[in-house]
């Protein structure tokens, strides 16, 4: 029963380490890496289902259709380039605010975009989830 009680213990501690450990930056650069690359698994794992992922052209989509719209290369992320981050942490949320040249393809037009964007993380569960983005153009 004492090995049980340390063990629990130990993971108790360790899944709050992690949670301290979370990098805004890190999860920005991971999100922007999974759309230029597609990666319908870690999206999946990084969005809140709950996501509102609002675009400079006001066309705003949820975390099923934004997942679909990358998978099926009708919005393809070709480079994503930040600069100038900001973010501010109060309890189990972050914004994240940085200026932002998108270069994509949509709907088979090549497009250079100059945004700024801000995002909100929200953590559940010791994990942090994108709830919602916003981006305008500059």
């Amino acid at each position: 029963m004492k090995n049980i009680l340390t063990i629990f213990l130990f993971l108790l501690i360790s899944l709050e380490g992690n949670a301290r450990k979370w990098k805004p930056e890190k999860a920005v650069l991971e999100l922007n890496q999974a759309l230029i690359h597609r990666e319908a698994d870690i999206l999946d794992k990084i969005l809140d289902k709950n996501l509102s992922y609002g675009h400079s052209n006001l066309w705003i989509e949820d975390k099923s259709t934004l997942i679909n719209n990358n998978a099926s290369g009708h919005l393809i992320y070709k480079s994503i380039e930040i600069d100038k981050i900001t973010t501010e942490k109060n309890g189990n949320t972050c914004v994240v605010r940085y200026y932002a040249r998108h270069n994509v393809i949509l709907q088979g037009k090549e497009i250079s975009l100059n945004l700024h964007v801000m995002q909100v993380w929200k953590k559940k569960s010791c994990k942090w989830k994108l709830l919602a983005r916003q981006s305008v153009k500059i």
